[in-house]
């Protein structure tokens, strides 16, 4: 189940540490590099996150107002 938006460009673990954690938590999890059962994060997800970003970029950019 999807509980944010977030969950369609975020591995669940991720969301859950939004949810359940500081934002500093987060935000140490997320420019890591993790292997725990907790969090799987490196810079090749980062790297995949960034191409998502960079084509919702590109798509709302061209949408019609």
């Amino acid at each position: 189940m999807i509980r944010s938006v977030l969950g369609h460009m975020l591995p669940e673990a991720m969301v859950c540490y939004l949810e359940n954690y500081e934002p500093e938590k987060f935000a140490e999890i997320f420019l890591g590099e993790f292997d725990t059962p907790e969090a799987i994060w490196n810079r090749e997800m980062r790297s995949a996150l960034h191409v998502v970003e960079l084509y919702l970029f590109i798509h709302f950019w061209r949408a019609p107002l």
